[in-house]
């Protein structure tokens, strides 16, 4: 059981801990789905949005298995190629609600492989940059900002 007043960032990590491993093969729709409800979207997202005619103010943040999986695939221990880059551990899961609430900046990309926009999120936080990259659920019944992945950059600016 998870208190109701359990800070973003702990539940983040928490989850990110309990999905890393699983299977990525989703069982009929079983499929854990962690949702910030409680988390804003960003004034800065909105406006960057809105440049591009999209609305994303009455959206809320997502995560789920697969995007955990692929974050840890991509840039997690052993995974990072790039070298001016930190490799990902589950704690930094707790930096996400914290980078999507009050990014230095965001970036918006009006199309993501054909399924929708997609926004970085940027943020320093001792030392890193810290991007956190979202898409949104473009002509969907979802009323959500889908987490896709994350990274850390050593040193760099926005």
């Amino acid at each position: 059981d998870i208190a109701p007043d359990t800070d973003p960032g702990d539940l983040a990590v928490a989850f990110a801990e309990a999905q890393r491993g699983r299977n990525l093969l989703r069982e009929l729709d079983r499929h854990a789905v962690l949702e910030f409800t409680d988390t804003p979207v960003s004034a800065l997202a909105i406006k960057k949005a809105a440049e591009f005619r999209k609305d994303i103010a009455n959206k809320h943040y997502s995560i789920d298995i697969d995007r955990i999986n692929h974050a840890f695939n991509s840039h997690g221990p052993g995974n990072e190629t790039d070298e001016k880059n930190e490799p990902i551990s589950v704690e930094d899961f707790a930096m996400v609600p914290d980078v999507l609430q009050d990014p230095d900046k965001v970036v918006f990309h009006n199309e993501y492989e054909g399924k929708g926009a997609s926004l970085e999120y940027r943020r320093r936080i001792n030392g890193w940059l810290v991007v956190v990259e979202m898409i949104t659920s473009e002509g969907s019944e979802l009323n959500e900002i889908q987490f896709r992945t994350m990274w850390k950059e050593i040193g760099k600016g926005h």
